[in-house]
């Protein structure tokens, strides 16, 4: 017979069995020499659960992970004790790369302001050991990688690591300084604006810009009253700021305007001027001369003015389309945006026209044409009178001999020949005559020096140039006193001749502008063989009263020459030329 027992146990339960803790370990080694990112990591295969992770080195870190990062390169001792006490231990080495080459970089940030100390210097360092001391110039070694508070200049910066040295140079720079200057325009009226124009230079743009204690503005205009101004300036980085004070913009007042005396006054013209000596606080925009027949003339009131630029300073008017023999009143005027101004007013008198005048008659009852030039009454032929006015008769000296040799007044007749040439020409005085003053009938004179400058002084306003290096000009001023009568003159006609008096041929041809009608009288000069000499090529006649030294003088045109020459010598008392009389 078979029996069935069953035991039932009280109080505890069967005990269970313990499993074997076995566990695999995983490790990366640090990438960079001197770093940190080394890893080991525990994985657990067999055990009881409720597991411990112990990492020790130089110290002991325990987790319930089983991972451990940031490690540097070393020998480690990893350990795992589960929830029976079970216990798993390995050891494990975390390796590193080879140290790489030290390698540096610089960022610069530059002064702002000129003459500033804001310059930094921040250094960035890859490679070596990964731990870094860095100095600037011959200073000591820092852990900090900045240098700050830098000036403009060259820097040498010095990075170590371990066995590593790197060098760098560097240059901080800075901006120019900041500077400014500034135009104005001055209101055109009183109580209107001005401007003012500020031109910056130096610091950093853009910059910006106040008129007095008012707002920055980034405009560089500023419209402003009369008065005097401050414009401040500051740049991009508030650097300066830079101070304009002083800046004085002025209401306009009339210019100031004086006026030349007028001169070369001839039938139709005449030349004045002025000197504009302030223009009020503003521009000048307009000068010249105003002139008419009533007095202290005006823009306003007449047509009548000359227009000779802008500005200050000294000018020169022109005034044509005059009457002759009238008064005019004159005066130079200077106009700005505010007024016209005017200087002193002087009044001249226009001569009569130029043209024929009439007949003189010397002491002896020759008779001789004339014409009126600038207002001076000439004779238009030479002197042929054997008198003084007095009545005294003048010497006739045909010897040479006696005629160099003399020291009281005689005249000839050019080659002693007077039925050739003394009607055409006139006669031939030595100097002594001339300073007799009784050769030209009552009331005439023998023409001073002033007067032939003068006259020659007209032709050249007329338009006819006196250049002596241009002798070959047609329209020089010899040319407008010659007579036209000459061989192979291009007018044709009466002035195409070979029947004296007239010129020899040449290539300068006169056209007797004004009636003066020179011809070539010739000379006497009595140092050379042939005394008698230059008929039909020279035109000269006597001035008088150059200078003390020199009383007496000579206008001369030669055939060849088409300009007035003047010259002066105490040893012409001998020479025998021409006379031509002005009327007193």
């Amino acid at each position: 017979m078979a029996f069935a027992v069953a035991f039932t146990f009280w109080g505890c339960d069967p005990e269970e069995t313990a499993v074997e803790l076995t566990c695999t370990v995983a490790k990366t080694d640090v990438t960079v020499y001197g770093g940190n990112d080394g890893t080991i990591t525990v994985t657990v295969v067999t055990g009881n659960e409720g597991y411990e992770y112990s990492l020790t080195s130089t110290t002991t870190t325990t987790n319930t992970t089983g991972s451990f990062t940031g490690l540097v390169a070393g020998d480690y001792s990893v350990s795992v004790k589960d929830s029976k006490n079970k216990t798993w231990q390995k050891d494990v080495t975390i390796g590193q790369a080879a140290p790489s080459e030290l390698s540096v970089t610089l960022a610069l940030d530059h002064v702002t302001c000129h003459s500033g100390n804001n310059g930094k210097i921040t250094v960035t360092a890859t490679g070596g050991i990964l731990t870094y001391v860095y100095k600037l110039d011959d200073g000591n070694y820092q852990d900090g990688n900045t240098f700050e508070s830098l000036t403009a200049g060259d820097y040498t910066v010095t990075v170590k690591s371990g066995d590593f040295i790197v060098t760098k140079n560097a240059t901080i720079t800075q901006p120019t300084a900041l500077n400014a200057t500034h135009s104005v325009v001055h209101p055109t009226s009183p109580g209107a604006n001005g401007t003012i124009t500020i031109s910056a230079t130096g610091g950093t743009t853009p910059y910006q810009y106040k008129l007095n204690d008012g707002e920055y503005l980034s405009s560089n205009i500023f419209n402003a009253t009369s008065g005097t101004h401050t414009v401040t300036v500051t740049d991009a980085n508030s650097c300066g700021p830079f101070v304009i004070s002083g800046i004085t913009l002025t209401d306009p007042v009339p210019p100031t305007v004086t006026t030349d005396t007028v001169t070369f006054v001839t039938s139709i013209s005449a030349i004045s001027g002025g000197n504009v000596l302030s223009g009020g606080g503003v521009p000048v925009t307009a000068r010249g001369v105003v002139w008419s027949t009533s007095e202290e003339p005006t823009l306003e009131s007449n047509s009548d003015y000359t227009s000779d630029g802008e500005g200050t300073g000294e000018f020169e008017s022109l005034v044509t389309e005059l009457t002759p023999q009238t008064t005019y009143y004159l005066r130079a005027y200077a106009s700005n945006s505010f007024s016209t101004s005017y200087g002193e007013t002087f009044s001249f008198t226009t001569s009569r026209e130029d043209g024929q005048g009439d007949a003189v008659t010397d002491i002896e009852g020759n008779t001789y044409n004339t014409v009126w030039i600038n207002n001076k009454l000439w004779m238009a032929e030479n002197l042929k009178v054997t008198k003084y006015n007095d009545g005294n008769s003048i010497p006739n000296i045909t010897s040479d001999g006696e005629w160099l040799n003399l020291s009281t007044g005689a005249y000839c007749w050019y080659e002693n020949d007077e039925a050739t040439y003394g009607n055409a020409y006139g006669a031939l005085y030595n100097g002594y005559t001339v300073v007799t003053e009784k050769l030209c009938p009552t009331g005439w004179h023998i023409p001073t020096y002033q007067e032939v400058e003068e006259l020659i002084g007209y032709i050249i306003a007329q338009g006819y140039p006196n250049e002596h290096q241009n002798q070959n000009n047609p329209n020089g001023a010899g040319n407008t006193l010659r007579s036209c009568r000459q061989i192979d003159s291009p007018l044709g006609g009466e002035c195409n001749t070979n029947e004296h008096p007239r010129w020899d041929s040449s290539s300068v041809y006169g056209f007797d502008k004004f009636g003066f009608s020179a011809l070539p009288n010739g000379s006497r000069y009595p140092y050379t063989y042939d005394t008698f000499n230059l008929i039909g090529i020279v035109f000269r006649i006597w001035t008088s009263r150059y200078s003390p030294e020199y009383t007496n003088g000579v206008m001369s045109i030669d055939l060849n020459a088409s300009d007035i020459d003047t010259s002066y010598s105490e040893s012409y008392n001998n020479w025998g030329f021409s006379v031509r009389c002005i009327k007193d």
